[in-house]
């Protein structure tokens, strides 16, 4: 008797600790906060973030050969590898720079017959860091002028550099000593790649914005994504420093939230995560390259960047506590960007680290499928504007046009499900607006 009762005992223990245990780290119903059991440890070494100068590189590179001859390349094409070669051709335009040129800008700047390059970046930067960024001598000279486009004409009497960004253009004239520029030029007009049109200049009664060059050949093959097999336990670890004073909750949606009173742990069940830290780190930012080195470095040691990533967007937004940077993060298949209603990983930095963190990363596997005639772009672009409709204000019927035209694959945001990624036509008109094409089927969607 005495012996069954002991028996009786052990087993309600042993229930007891394993009903504590799942509470400890399932959470209490109905979103109570719980514990999450653990020790005392130091986060994993970071692994290196790439070199800044491998995540920022244009989306495509232009080479104007003349006699009206105009060749794109993307990464990871031949093209784009001869005339980019790791920033030198920005490093060299940039350390040529001897004056501002004060000629009136040409009508079609891009146009250009005679030989020369442009490079376009998918994000901007002041004119300064972009030499500093990429060692030009004497860049302390710049302005803080912010570029997204630079244009490097060899031709004509003057030998330029012109930028382009959101107030404008600067056009500057070029020290002498091109002939090595001109050599370029000439080696990547032999270079055979895949072939590329300009849009005409208008599409269905709307203008389009000149230099819209777009791909001829497209693979319509969606890609497979490989699911995340982080685990939660590695992923907190990541983020809080002592885990044993981190606490969970489980909310109604599926979606887990990890604190330690100071931040904030976001874990959807379909998929990604969010992080939140008012207060910043311990790190100095300042400028905008300072920004870009933190949110590349916390991109690599939480959630970690796959090949082909590329910081595509940066935003600064001044808050009473100073300057805020919204750093934007993508990856590119086959040359071809990832964008969505959400970039696959978004990085809140201010003065003092990273405040904000929003990792959506799908990894992209093989991809797979039967390859269909793609649609061709200017009937992409002619779905586009019937999708949009006539807009009602007066003055936007008569400004609205079309800026530019990209092929992109298109990314949820976190916490929705996304088995693979496919490919669209994403059609930028004037006012923000924007309408996706399907490549297969011509499905249209207004995004915003």
């Amino acid at each position: 008797m005495k012996e069954r009762a002991k028996s009786a005992l052990l087993l309600v223990l042993i229930l007891s600790s394993l009903s504590i245990t799942g509470y400890l780290w399932m959470g209490f119903p109905g979103g109570r906060a719980a514990p999450v059991e653990g020790i005392y440890l130091p986060p994993a070494p970071d692994p290196q973030a790439p070199p800044l100068t491998a995540l920022v590189v244009p989306g495509r590179v232009a080479v104007h050969a003349g006699e009206d001859r105009h060749l794109v390349g993307r990464p990871g094409e031949a093209l784009f590898r001869l005339v980019w070669d790791d920033g030198r051709l920005l490093r060299r335009s940039l350390t040529m720079v001897m004056e501002p040129h004060t000629g009136e800008r040409e009508e079609h700047l891009w146009r250009q017959q005679g030989p020369g390059f442009e490079l376009w970046f998918p994000l901007a930067l002041p004119l300064r860091q972009w030499g500093q960024l990429y060692s030009a001598l004497a860049w302390q000279q710049l302005p803080e002028f912010w570029v997204s486009r630079f244009h490097i004409y060899l031709g004509g009497e003057i030998p330029k550099l012109v930028v382009e960004g959101p107030s404008g253009i600067l056009c500057y004239r070029l020290r002498e000593g091109i002939l090595d520029l001109l050599q370029v030029v000439e080696s990547a007009a032999g270079v055979s790649g895949p072939a590329w049109e300009e849009l005409p200049e208008t599409v269905d009664g709307v203008a389009v914005a000149p230099g819209a060059y777009v791909p001829v050949f497209i693979d319509t093959r969606p890609f497979h994504i490989i699911p995340d097999t982080t685990s939660v336990n590695e992923l907190v670890r990541k983020v809080f420093f002592d885990v044993s004073i981190v606490r969970r909750i489980e909310e109604r949606d599926g979606s887990t939230i990890f604190t330690d009173g100071k931040r904030g742990l976001r874990i959807y069940p379909q998929g990604g995560w969010e992080f939140t830290s008012p207060l910043g780190g311990a790190e100095d930012v300042r400028t905008e390259l300072e920004a870009l080195v933190v949110a590349a470095r916390f991109a690599a040691a939480h959630g970690g960047l796959v090949e082909d990533s590329r910081i595509v967007g940066l935003d600064r937004l001044w808050t009473a506590r100073g300057f805020r940077w919204s750093v934007k993060i993508s990856v590119d298949l086959e040359g071809v960007p990832v964008e969505g209603a959400d970039y696959p990983i978004v990085v809140s930095v201010g003065p003092h680290g990273v405040e904000a963190y929003r990792w959506a990363l799908r990894k992209p596997g093989p991809n797979f499928g039967i390859a269909r005639s793609p649609l061709a772009a200017a009937a992409a672009v002619s779905l586009a504007v019937s999708a949009l409709g006539v807009p009602e204000d007066r003055q936007e019927q008569e400004e609205i046009s079309i800026t530019r035209v990209e092929l992109a694959y298109w990314n949820q945001p976190p916490g929705m499900v996304q088995d693979d990624y496919r490919l669209e036509w994403l059609v930028y008109f004037s006012h923000d607006r924007l309408v996706s094409v399907d490549v297969r089927s011509g499905q249209t969607t207004v995004r915003r």
